[in-house]
């Protein structure tokens, strides 16, 4: 059953090899949320900028949906600028959710030395937003 779609009723099992149907449930790419998510995945899967312009990730997302080709990014310069842009952006919002605070916010402390004597600290904002959840903001230094 492996190598086979399940049939419906009254159907003959199709092989997936055999099978050449393809189903486009987009039709329209949109540039912001798709570069939005473009970012996060590089970001948070460490992706190395030159793999997201590769031309073969490219080729692969073009697959999945042949519009793309217009919005995608062609120079990692792009890719980064897009990283520093969303990162300033969500660091404003943050910088404005903290000033809105109306209740104590707590910092604690993290120091260590990395294995090139290289010293470094975090520190860390502890709070209570307006909706009653526990938040925390780190920052390097």
């Amino acid at each position: 059953m492996d190598k086979h779609i399940k049939p419906k009723e009254g159907n003959e099992a199709v092989s997936i090899r055999e099978s050449d149907y393809t189903i486009n449930l987009v039709t329209a790419v949109h540039r912001n949320p798709f570069t939005e998510a473009l970012v996060h995945f590089a970001v948070i899967c460490q992706l190395s900028l030159s793999l997201i312009t590769s031309t073969i990730f490219i080729e692969f997302l073009k697959k999945l949906y042949p519009a793309i080709e217009k919005i995608l990014p062609t120079a990692s310069n792009t890719i980064r600028k897009y990283i520093i842009e969303m990162y300033m952006a969500r660091k404003k919002e943050k910088l404005e959710e903290l000033a809105k605070v109306k209740g104590m916010i707590h910092f604690s402390f993290d120091l260590w030395t990395s294995p090139n004597h290289l010293a470094l600290i975090g520190i860390i904002a502890h709070y209570i937003n307006n909706f009653g959840q526990n938040q925390s903001v780190c920052v390097f230094i």
